[in-house]
């Protein structure tokens, strides 16, 4: 009797007949399936979510490895005073704390008054290395800049630098064109100048080097107000004993006193010689 009940649900192949009243449990078979499909699925996107986690947290501890860097052996070094112009040289260290070898693509100032030659450098395990540093035309009073040890465009570690900048005293202006100069004349020129004195130090006098008997310009100094301003006057005219006509340089040498020493100082004057 079940055989024969089982022979009218299914066809010869197992399948049910069409019309079958069993048909209607397909649907909960379908959706059974569905559900295992999807749990499945569900299970693959905590798996795959799991494994990049890791993944990530892995890089992220490469990461945080922290980057092994130099330092230089002073935080601040204080050079005392550094004459502006005669190329004086300091010198700071720069040491590699670590177990491995650091490269260092240069050392650079964060002035333009600060020149160094050091190129790449290798710093080994333990070391260090002296760079020196070349000041050229610096800033009277104050000065405070930072020195950087630099790779990749990165900086690496830094220092600060102070000093206090020396200017030279300068005679303003330092090149004068006084037009044009008669020759054959007792026609006198006057060109006022002064002193730029930045560390207000004690001047004690001007003197005015002789020029040649044969030059084409006569020069005196007048410096009577010399010790209470700081200024003085040069009187040009032409020498009758030239035979040198148009434009002419003339360089005139001073010495300005101050304290127990002097500063020997270069003007020039530009002069159109001509005859009367």
């Amino acid at each position: 009797m079940l055989r024969h009940f089982v022979r009218i649900l299914f066809n010869p192949v197992g399948q049910l007949w069409p019309g079958s009243w069993l048909w209607f449990l397909l649907p909960l078979q379908n959706e059974h399936d569905r559900s295992n499909k999807l749990a499945s699925l569900s299970l693959d996107k905590v798996r795959f979510s799991f494994l990049t986690c890791l993944i990530a947290l892995g890089v992220g501890c490469e990461q945080s490895k922290p980057i092994q860097t130099p330092e230089f052996s002073e935080q601040e070094y204080n050079f005392g005073s550094i004459q502006s112009g005669e190329n004086e040289t300091r010198v700071v260290e720069l040491h590699n704390p670590g177990k491995s070898t650091i490269r260092v693509d240069r050392v650079a100032g964060s002035c333009n008054c600060i020149e160094t030659d050091e190129g790449p450098i290798e710093l080994e395990p333990d070391s260090s290395r002296k760079i020196e540093l070349r000041f050229t035309d610096v800033f009277g009073g104050p000065n405070s800049y930072r020195v950087q040890a630099i790779a990749n465009d990165q900086i690496l570690c830094e220092t600060t630098i102070r000093f206090e900048g020396k200017r030279p005293l300068v005679i303003i202006p330092q090149k004068t064109f006084a037009g044009v100069v008669p020759v054959n004349s007792q026609e006198e020129l006057v060109i006022p100048y002064h002193i730029r004195n930045e560390h207000q130090i004690l001047l004690t006098g001007i003197k005015l080097e002789p020029l040649p008997t044969d030059a084409p310009l006569l020069v005196s100094l007048d410096e009577s107000d010399f010790e209470d301003t700081n200024t003085f006057r040069l009187i040009v005219r032409g020498n009758q004993q030239t035979k040198r006509r148009g434009f002419h340089h003339q360089q005139v040498r001073l010495e300005v006193g101050h304290s127990n020493s002097f500063s020997t100082i270069d003007v020039f004057i530009i002069v159109d010689l001509r005859d009367e």
